[in-house]
């Protein structure tokens, strides 16, 4: 027998075993099951290692191939009733692969997105209802990087007849991308600052000059701050950057060049398309199925949330409150988890 306090402590793992973790997502058949693979003491804290993975409940058999990847270090900062949370690539590999094969629409549609292109299509084949389709061919791969998330992976483009269900074109070609990625106000935030295709480079942070210069940002002109090149002070409205800036980021008299075409259209228009789309993405696949607030309902409740990618791992940090007696209800009964909350035996319920 043994009292909660010497299970928390002793026996984690044959806990997380006997009630088998089974998170649900808020749509479809997809849920997030945990199993705990360790747990050790500290004098002020817990680490415990947990096994967790997207999966599919009607389709036991779809199982991520690639062989799990040892786990990253647990920061060693954490106070209070924070809880910090260390995941690595193969997790957000699984992840992927998963949504992928639950076949996730990522297509987008010409007549909503892209009316110039589509009324132009429209006009070479007025007998046509087309759009296009942009998606992945097979599962991306994600790589976690210093600060950022590096994807990689081919992506297949294809023109449709919408009235007949055929290809008109379709053609396949290999892409990377960067994003930011953060948790606000408990939801997940990702940011593209980087785009590359063949013989295209989409780099929001990166920029030159007609002469090959490199740009400065962020550099600060007569008292405001730019991030991207600028047609300030112009007559005929010429966007700018600074090439050299002083200590406090502050414009040097002279040092300056004119920007590329592409910066101006990239930084102001095709990267913050790209982003825009990224958002509702988020909100129609990840916001909708994922509440970074009560994941379980009011059984636990998330608050003050941060995430940090670093070197082939991702830290998340929050505040949380648990309704301990409603966990174990939901598992064993009321009546079983009060015994238990009041030191009795464990053994019988698992």
């Amino acid at each position: 027998e043994a009292t909660l306090t010497q299970v928390v402590s002793e026996d984690f793992v044959d806990i997380i075993a006997a009630v088998d973790p089974l998170i649900p997502l808020k749509s479809g058949c997809l849920a997030i099951d945990m199993a705990a693979c360790s747990v050790e003491t500290f004098a002020d804290h817990l680490e415990i290692m947990v096994h967790g993975a997207v999966v599919d409940v009607s389709r036991p058999d779809l199982v991520y191939p690639a062989q799990a990847e040892s786990l990253p270090s647990m920061p060693a900062s954490i106070q209070g009733s924070m809880v910090g949370v260390s995941m690595n690539s193969w997790l957000a590999n699984s992840v992927a692969w998963t949504f992928m094969q639950t076949r996730l629409d990522l297509s987008i549609s010409l007549n909503n997105q892209l009316k110039d292109l589509h009324d132009y299509l429209e006009w070479v084949w007025p007998q046509l209802d087309l759009g296009l389709e942009v998606y992945f061919a097979d599962s991306p791969r994600i790589l976690l990087e210093e600060g950022e998330i590096h994807v990689e992976g081919i992506i297949k483009v294809d023109i449709v007849d919408y009235s007949s269900g055929q290809n008109v074109l379709a053609s396949s070609v290999p892409l990377e991308s960067w994003f930011f990625m953060d948790i606000q106000d408990q939801k997940l935030q990702m940011t593209m600052n980087r785009l590359v295709l063949p013989g295209l480079n989409l780099d929001s942070g990166r920029c030159n000059t007609v002469l090959g210069q490199r740009c400065v940002f962020p550099f600060k002109y007569k008292g405001k701050t730019y991030d991207s090149c600028t047609d300030v002070g112009t007559s005929v409205h010429m966007y700018w950057c600074a090439t050299k800036v002083g200590l406090d980021d502050s414009y040097i008299d002279g040092e300056w060049g004119a920007c590329t075409a592409s910066c101006h259209v990239v930084g102001n228009y095709i990267i913050p398309w790209l982003n825009i789309h990224m958002r509702s993405f988020l909100e129609e696949h990840v916001h909708r199925n994922i509440d970074f607030h009560k994941p379980v309902g009011d059984v636990l409740v998330l608050e003050n949330t941060a995430l940090q990618v670093w070197f082939d791992s991702i830290t998340v940090r929050t505040d949380f409150s648990l309704d301990l007696m409603g966990l174990l209800g939901v598992r064993y009964g009321p009546h079983s988890a009060n015994l238990l909350l009041q030191g009795r035996s464990f053994a019988s319920l698992a």
